[in-house]
């Protein structure tokens, strides 16, 4: 009968534990390389699509409240005829919508009743 701990296989009996680890790190840090090429490109372009779609809908907003209070003021024309119409009359009236302005902006009308959104320029220091 052989002893149990025979000095001529215990060498042979397959994968040591760090042979196995180190190749899995090779294998982890070359598909890293591989699949990791790209992945700031691609947060590059979600960031500016984000930002894209965030100043699409400030303009299509900014654009429906002009309709709306560009619409409060032709019903103000309509009920007052030759009376000046002003965002003031129209706010303290009760009966006309008017959305507030974006920051840094207001709602102006000029003599022809046509609704202008003015942006406050930045001041220059």
């Amino acid at each position: 009968m052989r002893p149990l701990s025979d000095s001529r296989h215990q060498h042979c009996a397959g994968f040591s534990m760090i042979g196995l680890l180190l190749v899995m790190i090779v294998l982890f840090v070359l598909a890293g390389g591989y699949f990791g090429r790209g992945v700031l490109e691609r947060q590059e372009q979600a960031v500016g699509t984000y930002q894209y779609s965030m100043d699409k809908a400030r303009t299509v907003a900014e654009d429906a409240n002009l309709q709306i209070v560009q619409t409060s003021v032709d019903m103000w024309v309509m009920a007052h005829p030759g009376e000046p119409c002003t965002i003031e009359k129209l706010q303290a009236d009760g009966r006309y919508s008017i959305p507030a302005p974006p920051a840094g902006a207001k709602w102006e009308i000029d003599e022809t009743n046509h609704v202008i959104l003015v942006k406050s320029q930045p001041e220059a220091k």
